[in-house]
């Protein structure tokens, strides 16, 4: 009735979040478990990845601080850093003349070339050390001629001269029907006789930079020199013009 308290035989049974009860029914209905969501564990070689990448990245940021805080001081110690330069003083003539065998179209080469070079070194901290130099003379792309210097130590703030001499006798100049790397030496008659003989002269220097005790890995330079040789039957031969260029 209305109004009226209800009467509960025993005290009531408390919900449980997995049961429901309902008045007059003794059987209880199982609600669904509750929605659960677990974060999936990162895979521990995914970890050790990261880690390494992570070191490796701080340990070449600190390593190119280092390289450049160390460039930094040895510039401020050394500076002015200049770079070592190459002249070609005079290139002398002792011989050059073409001679053509009477029993043949051909004709031969002799000759003998004398190069001064100066090499200077404005650095004052830092020394210079070369290795043998090779020199080529060629006419026409064909090497006839090499000589070398031998190997020396340039000081600081140095300039150094130096010769080299080679010396060719009956290098065989071709004629117009051989073939081979003397038939491109064949022109070189000719050129003899319009009075004007043009050369090419190749050096390689391999050095290598000194500073205190401390010595760099080896760095290859080259000078290329385009000489003009004027030539006479009634004096002897001269240079007339050279131009050289340095490369690295």
């Amino acid at each position: 009735m209305a109004g009226q308290g209800q009467v509960y035989p025993d005290d009531p049974v408390p919900l449980h979040f997995t049961k429901m009860f309902h008045q007059g029914n003794a059987h209880a209905s199982l609600l669904p478990p509750p929605a659960t969501y677990s974060k999936p564990k990162p895979r521990r070689h995914n970890l050790c990845c990261c880690a390494i990448f992570t070191t490796l990245c701080t340990i070449l940021c600190i390593a190119l601080v280092i390289l450049g805080i160390a460039a930094l001081v040895l510039w401020l110690v050394l500076r002015p850093i200049e770079a070592p330069t190459y002249s070609l003083d005079s290139l002398d003539l002792k011989t050059f003349s073409v001679n053509t065998m009477s029993s043949s179209s051909s004709s031969t080469l002799d000759a003998n070339f004398v190069y001064t070079i100066t090499a200077t070194n404005p650095n004052r901290k830092i020394g210079i050390k070369y290795d043998e130099i090779a020199i080529d003379t060629s006419y026409n792309g064909v090497v006839f001629g090499r000589s070398s210097v031998p190997s020396f130590y340039q000081g600081h703030r140095n300039t150094t001269t130096f010769t080299s001499e080679f010396d060719v006798r009956n290098v065989a100049l071709g004629s117009g029907g051989q073939s081979g790397s003397n038939n491109n030496l064949s022109s070189l008659t000719t050129d003899y006789q319009k009075g004007s003989v043009a050369l090419h002269t190749h050096a390689n220097a391999k050095l290598r930079v000194k500073i205190g005790t401390y010595t760099s890995f080896a760095v290859w330079v080259h000078v290329d020199c385009d000489v003009v040789v004027a030539t006479s039957s009634s004096s002897p031969a001269t240079v007339t013009s050279k131009t050289c260029k340095l490369s690295r």
